[in-house]
């Protein structure tokens, strides 16, 4: 699904990504981690094909998804295969109320309306927003333009979704909505998703692969538990690990370790997908 051979990255002549090389299969979920500055958003931006339009860049190598090459083809003809949703949601929000941005991108499609209704419907309540439908975008919390920013790019129903640092602005409830989410649209309808995250715990459960970058480079690739083994290096490059209760059991993240919404008591909505969007 997602194919990127020696790829190097540069901004003003300082490489980012240095030779990078890594194959995400159909369907897998994988989580991107590594030290602030590693080049994890900047591989965000080339697996959509963004990376040249979004920053001046020099880009060497290959990357391939689903079979296209994104950094060759417009944006355009690579939206509808693979999505993505930025930390700052601001960035990706061109509308003034909730439905008609996530209608913007199916409807520019050239759908039918009663289609783009319903894709729609499935993505503002599979992000628990349906009850924001109507309101302005200008008057959202943090959290839930987050939360919009994700169901645009749910409407489009994309193979392949990439999320940057997604629980940036989220409360914890809006982070195990988002996770259960995800999860389902996994299992079951395949969607490939890469997770890039500094906050581990949310994710590990759900992924099943664990890649860490470090200075542009892959420094460790495998099943999460094998790669959280290597404490004693991963803490050397300022990763934040899960905590653990006396079971075993994945303790929530503690309050500092997660910022709330802007405008506090936000609805938390289901904490599942609907069947609209995953079919």
């Amino acid at each position: 699904m997602i194919d990127v051979q020696g790829l190097t990255v540069s901004y003003a002549g300082t490489a980012v990504l240095r030779g990078l090389s890594l194959r995400v299969g159909e369907g897998e979920f994988v989580l991107v981690t590594g030290p602030t500055g590693c080049g994890k958003s900047t591989l965000a931006l080339t697996l959509c094909g963004l990376v040249t339009r979004a920053r001046s860049a020099e880009v060497e190598g290959r990357v391939a998804v689903a079979g296209l090459d994104v950094l060759e083809l417009h944006p355009h003809r690579v939206a509808a295969t693979i999505g993505i949703v930025f930390q700052n949601p601001a960035t990706q929000l061109f509308n003034g109320i909730v439905a008609d941005e996530v209608a913007f991108a199916p409807r520019n499609l050239g759908l039918s309306e009663p289609e783009v209704d319903e894709r729609t419907a499935g993505a503002l309540a599979c992000m628990g927003i349906a009850h924001l439908r109507e309101r302005a975008i200008r008057t959202l919390s943090a959290g839930e333009k987050q939360r919009l920013a994700i169901a645009s790019v749910l409407s489009l129903k994309p193979r392949v979704l990439v999320l940057d640092e997604p629980t940036a602005n989220l409360d914890w409830q809006a982070v195990e909505m988002l996770v259960s989410c995800l999860a389902r649209l996994n299992r079951e309808q395949g969607l490939t998703v890469v997770v890039i995250e500094h906050r581990l715990p949310a994710f590990q459960r759900q992924a099943g692969r664990l890649l860490v970058l470090n200075d542009g480079s892959l420094a460790a690739d495998g099943i999460p538990e094998q790669v959280l083994s290597e404490r004693k290096r991963l803490i050397d490059l300022g990763l934040r690990f899960p905590r653990h209760n006396g079971s075993g059991g994945l303790k929530r993240f503690v309050p500092q370790e997660i910022r709330p919404p802007r405008h506090p008591g936000e609805a938390p909505g289901p904490t599942q997908c609907v069947q609209t969007i995953a079919d």
